[in-house]
């Protein structure tokens, strides 16, 4: 499979793609990469339960303040509207599921909620590539569209019969597995007739 095109059309029997959320449809926090989440390396329980709470109270308080400073990625809407009747839509995201009633009010906000038929949230805590490696499988998902590239790397590692796209928007380290597609816009996608 030829990466270095600068167009895709997404073929027929492609039925079911997952799409990641920060980066991909809504635009990166003031620019940034995502980031892992940091944890505690002390071995005392209070500690961790305090960098928890640190961490729950960030996460909520940048997706408050996403409703005014985060908006959709140019074209993705416009991608997403113009998708075939037979293609379905799972929203695949790294979030924590205390996040998802705020997160499905920005889709419903920004007007992307109803191309979705499922949600599924990092609910297990673990760390993001697995997840998805997981839900990839559970869902029957046939593509995947993604911006962070170690993710894209497992699933491409994983699942060598499925295309995954590296969303690389930002132009960062480019990737060239056999079966993943980079693009840098939403108009470097398309469907096939």
């Amino acid at each position: 499979m030829d990466n270095s095109i600068t167009h895709y059309n997404i073929p027929k029997h492609v039925k079911r793609i997952s799409i990641d959320f920060d980066g991909v449809l809504m635009s990166l926090f003031m620019g940034r990469s995502w980031v892992q989440p940091f944890t505690s390396k002390s071995s005392k329980n209070g500690d961790r339960k305090r960098v928890k709470y640190i961490r729950i109270f960030f996460d909520i308080v940048s997706t408050l303040i996403s409703f005014v400073t985060r908006f959709p990625i140019p074209g993705a809407n416009e991608f997403l509207e113009k998708s075939p009747k037979r293609t379905k839509f799972i929203l695949l995201t790294s979030r924590n599921s205390y996040l998802k009633t705020l997160t499905i009010l920005w889709l419903r906000i920004f007007g992307v909620f109803k191309y979705f038929e499922n949600f599924r949230f990092n609910d297990l805590k673990i760390p993001q590539a697995e997840f998805k490696v997981e839900q990839i499988k559970i869902n029957d998902i046939d593509m995947h569209i993604d911006d962070n590239l170690p993710t894209i790397q497992k699933l491409s590692e994983n699942y060598p019969d499925k295309v995954f796209i590296y969303f690389n928007h930002h132009k960062g380290k480019s990737y060239k597995g056999f079966n993943v597609i980079e693009m840098h816009d939403w108009k470097d996608l398309s469907f096939e007739n």
